[in-house]
């Protein structure tokens, strides 16, 4: 699974980067094959890649992909930001409530509950 998962990630475009060309990916797993990654499975997803591939993209129809909504309204608020936006023009707040004290204040507690 965690060799699907790594060619899933790298072929994707993530917010933070491009996606890598598959011949790349490919080679990056097979590089790190008896690290991260089951040797045996490594070859076997190398060597029948494009195969899975096709299969995949022939057992879903056509019409199962289709578009996200777009069209619709937000009622409440504001649309939903990808995570790293400030929507409120300030700077961040120290919440004491899920901020840790320093090491020297714990008095033999493990960690801070929230």
């Amino acid at each position: 699974m965690a060799a699907v998962d790594f060619m899933d990630a790298m072929t994707s475009d993530r917010q933070y980067r491009k996606a890598v060309p598959t011949e790349e990916a490919l080679r990056m797993m097979v590089a790190e094959s008896g690290k991260h990654f089951d040797p045996k499975v490594a070859e076997v997803l190398s060597r029948r890649y494009a195969e899975l591939e096709e299969k995949v993209a022939n057992a879903i129809p056509d019409d199962a992909l289709s578009p996200i909504a777009t069209q619709f309204p937000v009622s409440r608020g504001l649309q939903p930001a990808a995570g790293f936006e400030r929507t409120d023009g300030g700077r961040p707040q120290r919440n004491e409530k899920t901020t840790s004290s320093p090491p020297s204040r714990r008095r033999g507690r493990s960690a801070d509950v929230i």
